[in-house]
């Protein structure tokens, strides 16, 4: 027999696996959801608790989109069927990679993956002191990057 803590934790999680799910369906339809002209504007780059967090290519842009954010909600959440996100920030692109521009193939049982790298990578490696967790998170994201590199060429 299983615990009160037990069958909650496992509804915790059954729902966090939810969400998950729910926003890389949102990612992969991202265009479709917004339509081509603000998609190619608002790129998403992320999400932290309920705020939706999108990435743009300059201020003036980043301006202009904050009248929109409550049209980009109501966008998704009619998509979704239910309201992720409460608010939107937005942040300048600079070299980041939106969550959009990872594309799935599945073939049969496999699925392979593309995607989007930075292309600059290692750069601050020089700069981080050695003995920081931020020098140790970098090294290990530019390992990271290596791999998906190699699996590509492959």
């Amino acid at each position: 027999m299983k615990t009160a803590s037990e069958i909650i934790s496992q509804i915790i999680q059954k729902k966090d696996q939810e969400k998950k799910i729910n926003l890389i369906i949102l990612w992969k339809n991202w265009k479709k959801i917004l339509g081509p002209t603000l998609a190619s504007m608002a790129k998403p780059i992320g999400s932290k608790d309920n705020t939706l967090i999108i990435g743009v290519e300059d201020s003036i842009l980043m301006q202009e989109l904050s009248f929109f954010s409550s049209e980009i909600l109501e966008k998704i959440n009619d998509f979704l069927g239910f309201q992720p996100f409460d608010k939107v920030k937005y942040k300048l692109l600079e070299d980041k990679t939106p969550l959009d521009a990872i594309i799935c193939k599945r073939e049969g049982k496999r699925a392979s993956y593309i995607f989007q790298l930075p292309e600059k990578i290692g750069e601050l490696k020089e700069i981080i002191p050695e003995d920081s967790p931020v020098y140790k998170a970098y090294k290990s994201y530019i390992k990271l990057i290596a791999h998906i590199k190699n699996f590509k060429e492959e």
